[in-house]
């Protein structure tokens, strides 16, 4: 009989015991024990894996990624990320990869564009932008952009201009002659074309 009564007094007590630790939210930090990438030798102090701890943050390097152009499938390619002056991570966009063929006047049913199409570009200059203005039904994307004989940042900037689209480039520079080349359904620079402000642009 007291064995009976000793069961009956701790099972209610074990049974609350366990009810509030499981009713009891639990919160911790994700948390990785870098001792085990020293498997293969190297020094703790050499490991820093705090990047890992926010959302959407990867270390600087290289990595294999699919590249994807207006919907696009364009293919796995190799893609190096690194650090800019703020320490986010962004990925190197290098001039190969974006003359890499897109196919986007194929995709859509049309012809491949001509000069004349490629050079419509329209160009407006307000007091501290140029306005770029693509009239035509087809993609145009920017391979080479000179403004008064220096070379625009097309690395920092956007290069596709869409169907009956406006891009805006940031510019402080009295805008008198612009030369520019488009990339081809092939990757390859179009003809070069050319404008002074004001009067009509040519083809070269």
């Amino acid at each position: 009989m007291k064995k009976l009564h000793t069961d009956t007094i701790l099972l209610p007590m074990l049974a609350s015991v366990a009810l509030i630790a499981y009713g009891s939210p639990v919160e911790a930090r994700d948390y990785f024990d870098p001792g085990l990438l020293t498997l293969a030798g190297g020094e703790l102090k050499d490991i820093d894996l705090s990047i890992f701890e926010n959302a959407d943050h990867i270390p600087p390097g290289s990595y294999l990624v699919t590249l994807v152009i207006n919907q696009t499938d364009a293919g796995q390619h190799t893609v190096h990320f690194k650090a800019d002056d703020n320490g986010k991570v962004q990925p190197e966009l290098t001039p190969a990869l974006r003359r890499k063929p897109k196919r986007l006047s194929t995709s859509y049913g049309l012809d491949a564009p001509t000069e004349s199409q490629t050079c419509a570009l329209r160009f407006t200059q307000s007091a501290q932008n140029v306005r770029i203005e693509n009239p035509t039904a087809y993609h145009q994307t920017l391979g080479t952009l000179i403004l008064n004989g220096a070379p625009a940042d097309l690395q920092t900037h956007p290069l596709m201009l869409p169907p009956y689209g406006v891009l805006t480039y940031s510019t402080k520079v009295n805008l008198e002659h612009i030369r520019w080349q488009a990339i081809n359904d092939y990757g390859a620079l179009s003809t070069a074309c050319q404008r002074s402000l004001n009067q009509k642009q040519e083809a070269l």
